[in-house]
């Protein structure tokens, strides 16, 4: 076999794997998406995708509804009322946000929409943390009870570094949309969002 044939075909390999990445991404995001309808699923719908994609980050699975399944009705008691609460602090100081950078208030006003963008990105990012925790628990069968809100604030202690970066995807990712006015893709952004993530905490310490 010559080399240029060998190099066509690893490019072949990795175009194949990249697009059944893409898929995996599509397939996941309208499954969340149907199973967040209710609003007050969300949590549980977020553990389940990052239930899926850290088990498949870890040993290649490639099942979809099954893990997906296990983990919504594992966590759903769990999950709920936590992330209701901090979802609905994103929302507001994430609007606070939005008025006082439109509004132009000013000296404090800036200061009070970095406060508040602030809190708003924490708050995502120990939600984030949280529901992928629980996610991994439930998808690897451990035993005990699952993580909760002070164990995903000291996780993020822990590694700072993969922590700005997840919040940096977090928050990227539905910018790209807004900036670039694509929203008829919009829906499939929970399923980048969780795989970055999910890319980002299956890597080694």
């Amino acid at each position: 076999m010559s080399v240029q044939t060998k190099q066509n075909e690893d490019l072949l390999s990795k175009a194949f794997r990249v697009a059944n990445e893409v898929v995996y991404i599509c397939v996941l995001s309208i499954v969340w998406l149907i199973a967040s309808l209710p609003i007050v699923t969300i949590g549980a719908a977020t553990a389940g995708v990052y239930a899926v994609l850290l088990s498949h980050m870890k040993d290649g699975n490639r099942e979809y509804l099954r893990p997906f399944w296990k983990a919504f009705r594992s966590s759903w008691t769990t999950v709920t009322l936590p992330s209701i609460l901090l979802l609905g602090l994103m929302g507001l100081t994430g609007f606070n946000t939005y008025y006082y950078v439109t509004n132009g208030s000013g000296g404090m006003g800036w200061v009070l929409a970095f406060i508040q963008g602030l809190v708003a990105v924490a708050s995502s990012l120990v939600l984030t943390i949280y529901l992928a925790g629980v996610g991994r628990h439930f998808s690897l069968d451990l035993a005990g009870r699952p993580p909760a809100i002070p164990d995903a604030l000291r996780e993020v202690r822990t590694i700072p570094v993969p922590s700005l970066i997840i919040a940096a995807v977090t928050m990227a990712v539905p910018a790209f949309f807004i900036i670039t006015g694509l929203w008829q893709f919009a829906i499939f952004a929970p399923g980048i969002i969780a795989y970055g993530n999910s890319w980002i905490l299956s890597r080694p310490s």
